[in-house]
């Protein structure tokens, strides 16, 4: 198993806010010393909602693959194309329509830190 990736105490981090329809979030990456992603935050307006609890857990599951040495490319490969509330129109100009809250965030962490490679 690969050694663990430490999270330096201070750190960069990446903040995009983005909507589904009309479900609204910020996410933010948190960056290793080699400028590569290390943890992921998702925070939702609506307090107590389920796609509160769905943004934490997405996010706890990426942060801890991440820091347990799972690729990148691989966590964004299972997440894209999943099909759920919340989906449909954006208003981002990069990716218009999304399938779902996970299927946005592959999209985007590809088109940020993945090599040239075309969002699905």
């Amino acid at each position: 198993m690969p050694a663990r990736k430490k999270m330096p105490e201070e750190r960069p981090a990446v903040t995009k806010k983005f909507r589904i329809g009309d479900f609204k979030c910020y996410a933010t990456v948190g960056l290793l010393e080699d400028g590569t992603p290390g943890e992921v935050f998702l925070v939702s307006k609506r307090v107590g909602s389920f796609e509160r609890g769905l943004c934490n857990a997405l996010a706890v599951m990426i942060s801890l693959s991440l820091q347990h040495g799972v690729p990148l490319g691989k966590i964004v490969e299972k997440l894209e194309l999943m099909a759920f509330e919340p989906s449909g129109v954006t208003g981002d100009k990069e990716f218009p329509l999304v399938k779902s809250l996970p299927d946005y965030i592959a999209k985007w962490l590809r088109s940020r830190w993945l090599a040239k490679e075309p969002c699905k």
